[in-house]
């Protein structure tokens, strides 16, 4: 079964146009060969998106993302990927840390995270949910040995 069907678009017509519509995205998030970027980038097709997080794993400097080293990387990524005519992307946690990268040339964001909307999701409605039902204790549910339970 495929999206087509009308869970995400409204039928093939309009899924087939989103099929078209693809953009291919690299992303780069490990070390290559001592030059960052430079292998992926030059294709000079779609974007390449940055992601220093997992970048910093990688190059040996885990939780290090923001440090004047990885993010000089990032600078130098950005700078290629706009020399090479790809179209950088790049995470920030919110719009008002996008500012420097516009500056640059960015024009492509990813503006928070998915793990973190969920969480945040949940533990409002959760929280919501407790105010209605004063009589029950919101239960965190933690992990057994690796399995959650029920």
């Amino acid at each position: 079964m495929r999206r087509s069907v009308g869970y995400v678009a409204d039928g093939p017509e309009p899924w087939a146009k989103a099929m078209d519509d693809i953009v291919i995205a690299l992303m780069i998030e490990k070390t290559g060969d001592g030059q960052p970027g430079e292998n992926p980038l030059r294709t000079g097709r779609g974007y390449g998106a940055i992601r220093p997080s997992d970048y910093s794993i990688s190059y040996g400097k885990p939780a290090q993302a923001r440090s004047p080293e990885i993010m000089d990387i990032q600078k130098r990524m950005i700078e290629m990927a706009l020399k090479k005519g790809v179209a950088p992307r790049v995470e920030v946690g919110s719009f008002e840390l996008a500012k420097p990268f516009i500056d640059m040339g960015v024009k492509h964001f990813c503006i928070g995270w998915d793990v973190s909307i969920i969480y945040g999701w949940c533990n409002q409605n959760s929280e919501g949910m407790a105010k209605l039902l004063p009589g029950l204790a919101r239960q965190k549910i933690a992990p057994k040995d690796g399995v959650i339970p029920g």
